[in-house]
């Protein structure tokens, strides 16, 4: 009976001990995994704190997050063109807290040839710390650009955004054909885990505004290498055209479309065109090569006078001499007439060194023309003076 009554006791002591060892496992894996969520929260918040992270020189650039390099490239193609021309790349570095360190200074050209231009502070920020205007070259067109804040964001107007606030249009004003209006079109963005966007595509449509209707387009792409902190932005992410850029790539093709039809036929137009600047470039070169015959034959003939004319200079200037003994009228009679066959020598060489100058390759030709002008006029000093300057 004892054994019997002993049993249910040994049987609910057993149960206690049980649910007592159950209870207290429960209890520890409870406190790890409080611990675990702890630590994820902490990391998730730690990683939005990152994400969300905006300082007034990221957002000059359209960065967010703990960026620490950004390295931005500008490519672009004309419509129906294969060649690709790289016309920008810029490296934008900041510190953990988000300052752009590498931002514009002047240089030492500057410093040194406009101290009062280097006197300003290149970047000019206002009390928020947001950047409101940068100094340009002294040699550029304009003296400054300026910037405008909308609360956190750059005040830009004519733009246009999607639905994750990036800029899908832009436009700007222009005055006439050196200063177009131009249109840029933003499409088939792609952005990385921080949110950034790491590359687009665009086109740009330009055109004079007294003539709307005239108008060209171009397409490009734009990328950027971002490096960051503490944060990975290894994964990427293609965001869809929204209405207003699927309308805006269907005018771009029909662009290139109508320029693909207009330049039908060209290279045979051209190849026949091309035979006919042939035939007048042979016509050119014939009529430049008899005329250039030419001028040597008169220059030729022009020295052939001065030659002739030495004989007669050295019986003026023996009879200069001999005038001396006849008296003062024979004496400057006789010089005036060897001055005047010396002045027609000279003029022969004027005349030669204009022709000359009619050449292409006419160098060395005017050189020795002016040495030989030079020493007739050194020999008439010495006949006449019996000096030479």
């Amino acid at each position: 009976m004892r054994s019997l009554f002993f049993l249910p006791l040994v049987l609910l002591l057993l149960c206690n001990i049980i649910s007592s060892c159950s209870s207290s496992k429960s209890k520890g894996e409870a406190e790890n995994d409080s611990i675990a969520i702890a630590k994820l929260d902490s990391l998730r918040q730690d990683s939005i704190r990152r994400r969300d992270f905006l300082t007034p020189d990221l957002a000059f650039h359209n960065l967010h997050g703990d960026v620490k390099r950004c390295i931005q490239s500008i490519s672009y193609q004309y419509a129906n063109d294969d060649l690709v021309y790289n016309n920008y790349n810029d490296t934008l570095i900041y510190d953990e807290k988000g300052n752009w360190t590498n931002e514009p200074t002047w240089s030492n050209w500057v410093k040194k040839n406009y101290p009062e231009i280097a006197k300003k502070n290149r970047v000019v920020r206002n009390p928020d710390g947001q950047i409101t205007r940068i100094y340009c070259e002294p040699e550029w067109d304009d003296e400054y650009e300026s910037f405008e804040w909308d609360g956190e964001k750059l005040a830009k107007k004519g733009c246009k955004y999607n639905d994750y606030g990036l800029v899908t249009y832009a436009e700007r004003e222009g005055s006439d054909d050196k200063d177009p209006s131009a249109q840029w079109l933003f499409y088939d963005y792609v952005i990385d885990d921080m949110g950034n966007w790491i590359e687009r595509k665009y086109f740009i449509k330009t055109f004079n505004p007294h003539y709307p209707n005239n108008i060209s387009m171009s397409k490009g792409i734009d990328t950027r290498e971002i490096e960051y902190y503490n944060s990975n932005g290894s994964k990427t992410i293609s965001l869809p055209n929204n209405d207003l850029q699927k309308q805006a790539l269907t005018e771009y093709r029909e662009y290139e479309r109508k320029m693909a039809s207009k330049n039908e036929g060209y290279y045979e137009r051209q190849a026949t065109s091309e035979e006919y600047r042939d035939e007048e470039e042979r016509t050119a070169n014939a009529q430049k090569k008899l005329r250039e015959l030419q001028i040597l034959s008169q220059i030729e003939e022009l020295g052939e006078q001065a030659r002739r004319a030495f004989p007669e200079i050295e019986a003026l200037y023996n009879r200069l001499q001999r005038a001396q003994a006849y008296g003062p009228s024979y004496f400057v009679e006789a010089r005036q007439n060897l001055s005047n066959k010396l002045d027609e020598v000279i003029e022969l060489k004027n005349k030669q060194i204009r022709l000359a100058k009619q050449l292409d390759d006419n160098t060395q030709l005017v050189k020795e023309l002016e040495e030989q002008k030079s020493k007739v006029r050194r020999s008439a000093d010495m006949m006449l003076y019996g000096t030479s300057w």
